[in-house]
């Protein structure tokens, strides 16, 4: 939704059953991981921003356009498909060996300190924007069921912990 806000064109790339939901938020195309890989097309992007970098660097960086940026987030699917020490770490380590072999000097795209983001996100809420597809709401006693929820990938969209009303319940 943020892409969509700044005028960009977004593919979106998710397993089949979350599909509707990424064209709720706005992407312009979607693609099933499990039919589709991205990677493998034609297309080139602006911008990657691949949170679950279950696909090869290099074929990350092929998609680029000229001037295009690749993104990691860094999600190594809870610790489960990450080292048991390092992470994602390897992953970070690697990317920055490719681009330096190919001639780019990697780097970190600035990004506003956090309370300006916080405040960029609770603005554009506000005007109706952005808009969160809450997949599943929890008590704080259900923290547990929550997170392992979110470890399974069992939600479509965010998982909420209700803290104040839970406080509410006990009072």
């Amino acid at each position: 939704q943020l892409c969509k806000d700044a005028g960009a064109v977004v593919t979106a790339v998710d397993g089949p059953g979350k599909l509707d939901v990424l064209r709720e938020a706005g992407a312009d195309a979607v693609f099933d991981y499990t039919a589709t890989d991205y990677t493998a097309g034609d297309d080139r992007y602006d911008l990657v921003i691949d949170i679950p970098g279950n696909h090869p660097i290099k074929r990350c960086l092929d998609v680029l356009a000229p001037d295009g940026r690749y993104v990691y987030v860094g999600h190594d699917n809870y610790g489960a498909t990450g080292a048991r020490w390092i992470g994602s770490m390897g992953r970070f380590l690697r990317l920055w060996i490719v681009e330096l072999v190919r001639g780019r000097r990697p780097s970190f795209p600035p990004t506003p300190d956090y309370p300006e983001r916080l405040a960029m996100l609770a603005r554009l809420a506000e005007e109706g924007r952005l808009r969160p597809h809450v997949g599943r709401v929890f008590a704080l006693e259900q923290v547990t069921e929550a997170l392992r929820c979110l470890e399974q990938g069992a939600v479509e969209g965010k998982i909420v912990v209700e803290v104040a009303a839970s406080a509410k319940a006990g009072a």
